[in-house]
């Protein structure tokens, strides 16, 4: 069953931004990365999504589509059954480019969603996105995705049998858990301390995590900051952070990236 009744055990918090890539940028396009998070007495919920950039014009409504159907389900409590939550926005995706005239691939987006619940942390993963658990020191990929033969390719939510295939989860305890990180694929270089090993720098995410927690950390400084990171890869860089409060102060929010311009191709 995914409907939640039961409230985290502690108080947690959530913040995190977004900034369009020095290549899009140069291109005169914008940010093709969607994210997000739902906090209240009972569920925390993050999630990116990251358009494909192979898909210019379109592709960002499939992310910020994505993006609006699990804080939809976090808003009902509906979000720990990872397998329903990905179909769902898949299926809204579907939605979404039928209203446009367009085929779904169009509209191709990766899917990363982090749930705190209950007892239980669940995180699924569709995609290249990244993310990370962290308690005292100890800081853990639980979702690097996978990289393909070829640079810039991936598997997307709308990939035929994306979900019967490549749709991953974890799932551990809450109590073994005071901080969750995602990110898109932009940020992998600044992220991760060994590519190919798929491990995470844990300098950069208890500095990050660190600055969540204090009383006046904001997302505008999130983004501020991405926008200053060395940008090694060009594409757009995204980040969510959720981590326990350590006022123990409810921090009741939901808060997502906007609509983006849509414009279809040519031919």
């Amino acid at each position: 069953m995914g409907h939640v009744v039961a409230a985290p055990a502690a108080a947690w918090r959530a913040l995190g931004g977004s900034v369009t890539g020095s290549v899009h940028r140069r291109q005169g396009r914008g940010c093709d990365d969607a994210f997000g998070w739902h906090v209240d007495d009972a569920v925390v919920v993050a999630v990116t999504a990251d358009g494909a950039g192979s898909r210019p014009g379109t592709s960002a409504l499939g992310a910020f589509t994505a993006v609006q159907a699990v804080l939809g389900a976090a808003e009902r409590h509906d979000v720990l059954d990872m397998e329903r939550l990905f179909h769902n926005a898949l299926a809204a995706v579907d939605d979404a480019a039928d209203e446009l005239g367009v085929a779904p691939d169009l509209l191709a987006t990766t899917l990363t969603v982090a749930v705190i619940a209950g007892a239980r942390v669940v995180v699924g993963q569709v995609g290249d996105g990244i993310a990370v658990h962290g308690a005292g020191e100890t800081v853990e990929a639980v979702a690097v995705g996978e990289r393909p033969e070829h640079v810039n390719e991936t598997v997307f939510l709308t990939t035929p049998g994306a979900l019967a295939d490549h749709l991953r989860t974890f799932s551990t305890r809450a109590d073994t858990v005071d901080a969750l990180a995602l990110t898109t694929d932009g940020l992998r270089y600044q992220v991760l301390d060994d590519v190919p090993a798929n491990r995470p720098f844990a300098p950069f995410f208890q500095a990050a995590w660190q600055y969540a927690r204090r009383a006046d950390a904001t997302p505008d400084a999130i983004t501020a900051f991405l926008d200053e990171l060395e940008d090694q890869s060009g594409d757009d860089k995204t980040l969510v952070l959720a981590v326990r409060d350590p006022s123990g102060t409810a921090h009741a929010t939901t808060c997502a990236s906007g609509r983006p311009q849509v414009w279809v191709p040519a031919g």
